[in-house]
């Protein structure tokens, strides 16, 4: 899955960047912390590993100023609980997959708000 936008007077956009990323950079720690603990939440509690294998690590930064995270899962019996196993007959339940792909289309609107907000027209697929 791939999120596209383009943003019209990007020739002015160097002049903000410490006023965007200092808006983005909390929105972005924020998108993160928010998809773990809703992937935390979906999540059965039957031994705690699939609750507690759901982490956040940081990820490339875009900008010196903004820092990038990743939701990922540790726990190795993820994969058979997101898509099943006709091997050890189990049924797939798609949790985390779905939970990333609504909490990363919600960042991507907030960060689209944050660059219009700074006076900049945003179209793309995804605003």
């Amino acid at each position: 899955m791939s999120f596209r936008f383009t943003i019209d007077g990007i020739d002015d956009f160097r002049d903000l960047p410490s006023n965007i990323a200092a808006q983005a950079g909390p929105l972005t720690k924020a998108a993160a912390e928010r998809a773990k603990a809703a992937v935390v939440a979906a999540y059965p509690r039957v031994t705690g590993r699939l609750q507690d294998g759901v982490i956040i690590v940081p990820a490339a930064s875009f900008t010196e100023a903004v820092q990038g995270y990743y939701v990922i899962t540790t726990a190795h019996h993820a994969t058979p609980y997101e898509f099943g196993s006709t091997k050890h007959n189990i049924r797939p339940r798609p949790t985390f997959l779905p939970i990333m792909k609504r909490e990363r289309q919600a960042h991507v609107n907030g960060l689209v708000e944050i660059v219009k907000g700074a006076g900049f027209i945003v179209t793309g697929d995804d605003t």
